[in-house]
């Protein structure tokens, strides 16, 4: 980033791409890239969120922020096999990351990752990357930021003009339409406390039981 701001590039980018597919209550995410809201049909509401990025803490905000933008959880997510989302041992059995596992609690949601070479269990969305490359990352690579909140605001904006458009397959209703009038209800209630991520870390205890974490003591 530079001191008069930052231009974004199709490299630099990170961005959750969320639409609806026909399983319902159906969630999932392509690595770094999206999700899906999944609903009993293919609305393809989208949702897009930028990030430098794709570590523990980004994929876990972009999962929070794509829950409350869709207003509600799935029943179940479908990650790749990332290792944000999934972990192997030495006999490449796989189990869920424990932290996002403690998303997928705190949503009432089951972790399904797809199944290791089989393209079928892919998410949908990896194809819909494309088409967000041309409909908004083309428009966002000729404008100048300087946060990448001032970048989210920007995609927001771009992203319901998207949404709003009439689609000739869905007979001239838009994605909201669909979403707001068939799609909504199948999602679960999002919880009323808000899901914070947390850092765990196993620390030595001093000999007057006292820890020590990011510098500050605790007894």
């Amino acid at each position: 980033m530079h001191n008069d701001g930052f231009r974004l590039t199709w490299r630099s980018l990170l961005f959750g791409v969320a639409r609806s597919n026909e399983i319902n209550g159906a969630q999932k995410e392509s690595p770094g890239r999206g999700g899906q809201s999944g609903l009993k049909r293919a609305a393809l509401k989208i949702f897009v969120r930028a990030s430098l990025e794709m570590g523990m803490q980004s994929w876990l905000e972009h999962h929070k922020a794509m829950f409350a933008y869709f207003g509600g959880a799935p029943l179940f997510v479908a990650p790749d096999n990332l290792a944000t989302g999934v972990v192997f041992d030495e006999n490449r059995e796989r189990s869920i990351h424990p932290r996002y596992q403690e998303l997928a609690d705190h949503y009432g949601a089951m972790v399904l990752p797809a199944r290791v070479r089989t393209p079928t269990d892919k998410a949908a969305v990896e194809s819909h990357v494309r088409i967000m490359a041309n409909s908004i990352v083309g428009v966002l690579e000729q404008m100048r930021f300087t946060s990448l909140g001032q970048l989210n605001l920007a995609i927001a904006e771009l992203l319901e003009v998207y949404n709003d458009r009439p689609v000739v397959a869905f007979k001239g209703r838009s994605r909201n339409e669909i979403f707001e009038a068939e799609e909504r209800e199948c999602l679960q209630p999002l919880p009323e406390a808000e899901f914070a991520p947390v850092t765990w870390r196993k620390v030595g205890v001093s000999f007057d039981g006292v820890v020590r974490v990011r510098g500050n003591f605790y007894g």
